[in-house]
């Protein structure tokens, strides 16, 4: 798959989630046990992630938001805003992208190894990420009897 189509339909889920969670003020910072506790702090996490791995990793232009900071998100809103210029940027860069570049085998040390993967597989490693951290926000919606949107990939 094209990692421009699964980066714009993550989005696209993105926004109908961040526009439920908007109805649901008192869910975003509620500690739901959640990997990082809260909604909010799962999916700055995961706004973190594509950060790192499109601007600190992949590009080295240097990350767009503090690693440490949750000050700047005090809204679903805020996220919102934050995760949008991240996302842009996101796409500008696989935009530019060439099959050349999307195929280039770069390395990560994690711990005592060695990964080695193409552009286009780190690309996936935070897209699919994201997958998973908004199956759990949606759970934790399923058990406070709120109806999350629509997540299949077939119906946008």
């Amino acid at each position: 798959m094209d990692p421009l189509i699964m980066l714009r339909f993550n989005r696209r889920v993105r926004k109908a989630l961040l526009n439920r969670l908007a109805a649901l003020p008192e869910e975003f910072e509620r500690n739901a046990e959640i990997s990082f506790h809260s909604i909010r702090d799962t999916l700055l996490h995961v706004l973190r992630t594509e950060d790192f791995w499109v601007n600190d990793f992949l590009t080295g232009s240097g990350r767009m938001v503090d690693r440490n900071a949750k000050g700047d998100v005090q809204s679903v809103q805020d996220l919102e805003a934050l995760w949008n210029r991240v996302s842009d940027r996101t796409e500008e860069v696989i935009q530019a992208m060439g099959p050349d570049e999307l195929a280039e085998v770069r390395e990560r040390s994690l711990g005592d190894g060695l990964i080695r993967k193409t552009v286009e597989e780190y690309l996936f490693t935070f897209m699919i990420h994201e997958v998973y951290h908004k199956g759990e926000v949606l759970a934790v919606l399923w058990q406070g009897d709120n109806e999350p949107p629509p997540v299949d990939y077939w119906r946008y």
